[in-house]
């Protein structure tokens, strides 16, 4: 397949600088990388990634003259909340395909414009939610595909992380730690890959949400770190979720869906990871198990579907229609916990 020109539109407060870097320097069908470098710092910074391809990467001072110089096929946009839009919109205008870290926006709305410009240009629109690229959440959404679990009746999804990140003062400083900069907190920044994976598991759309929202920690800043919520599915599904950061290091995780003929559950985070285990009751109620696999991180595993799509004129990992409405179920969360009812998306 052929090799394509790739930027990645980042600054030094940007999210996961280094998981973008090592995804795109291990990616397939990479002619040339190009990145922004504000200050000076991450192209020396790219170089322990690049190893020996790194005299096929460039830093440029901005994203204007990157995409002016460049005019790459295919973009990774990281940048904090507030600001993304306008940087997507600027890869999309430029012809790029974008793949853009999560949240990507302060709310929704903002969003949807630039699904209408891609959809405009035939252009790629992918938001960051990575796990869906794993192999184990692909063979989960194969067995629920399959009919080997039945109709899908209820899922139950945790996920804990660190508290200890929140207790920074550079962090309470940051934008990660502002409503107005972010979009909000543990439940757009970690709950949404799984709700992402929820629904892709599922192969269903969440359509209504009803959350509670707090500072558990009490620390200063307006963002919440702690989330309990329920959603139901356009099929009849509904889902309990409960997260924030409580650890004091490292994370705990689980994912379990229940349906009229079994079950399946798996972790992928912490001390609790562990494969796909499902079960068919029609089947004899034995216990199948798939271990993770030995593959790259999630993040490289995503880039290189993305990257795979456009040299073969494929579909996208995440639609941005998709994207859109997930960024909408998050919004309809905080919504929810605002107005103390539940909300249709």
């Amino acid at each position: 397949m052929p090799a394509i020109r790739v930027a990645i539109l980042i600054r030094p407060d940007s999210p996961h600088i280094d998981n973008y870097l090592e995804s795109v320097a291990m990616a397939k069908n990479v002619e040339s990388v190009a990145l922004t470098d504000p200050d000076g710092t991450l192209m020396e910074r790219a170089r322990k990634y690049a190893g020996e391809a790194a005299a096929r990467w460039r830093g440029f001072r901005s994203e204007d003259e990157l995409l002016r110089d460049v005019r790459p096929r295919f973009a990774v946009v990281s940048h904090p909340a507030y600001r993304s839009p306008e940087v997507i919109r600027a890869a999309l205008e430029s012809g790029a395909h974008v793949l853009a870290e999560k949240p990507a926006c302060v709310r929704a709305a903002d969003f949807a414009p630039l699904v209408r410009l891609a959809d405009s240009k035939h252009l790629h629109l992918m938001l960051a939610v990575v796990n869906r690229a794993t192999s184990t959440v692909g063979k989960a959404r194969s067995v629920v595909k399959s009919g080997s679990i039945g109709r899908p009746y209820a899922a139950h999804i945790h996920l804990v992380a660190d508290q200890t990140r929140l207790k920074s003062p550079s962090y309470q400083k940051s934008w990660f730690a502002s409503k107005k900069e972010s979009f909000g907190g543990f439940l757009s920044w970690l709950s949404i890959h799984y709700l992402d994976m929820l629904q892709y598991v599922a192969g269903d759309r969440i359509t209504e949400a009803a959350a509670m929202i707090r500072n558990a920690n009490r620390l200063p800043m307006d963002v919440e770190d702690s989330v309990a919520a329920c959603f139901a599915m356009s099929g009849g599904l509904i889902c309990s979720l409960h997260g924030g950061y409580y650890m004091d290091k490292s994370y705990q995780s689980g994912f379990q869906l229940w349906g009229s003929d079994g079950w399946l559950r798996f972790s992928l985070h912490g001390a609790e990871t562990r494969g796909l285990e499902w079960c068919s009751y029609s089947g004899g109620g034995t216990v199948n198990s798939e271990p993770i696999p030995a593959e790259p991180g999630a993040y490289a595993l995503f880039t290189q579907a993305a990257i795979d799509a456009i040299v073969s004129n494929g579909p996208p990992q995440i639609t941005a229609a998709e994207s859109l409405h997930l960024l909408q179920t998050v919004d309809a969360a905080y919504r929810s916990a605002a107005e103390g009812k539940a909300q249709r998306i």
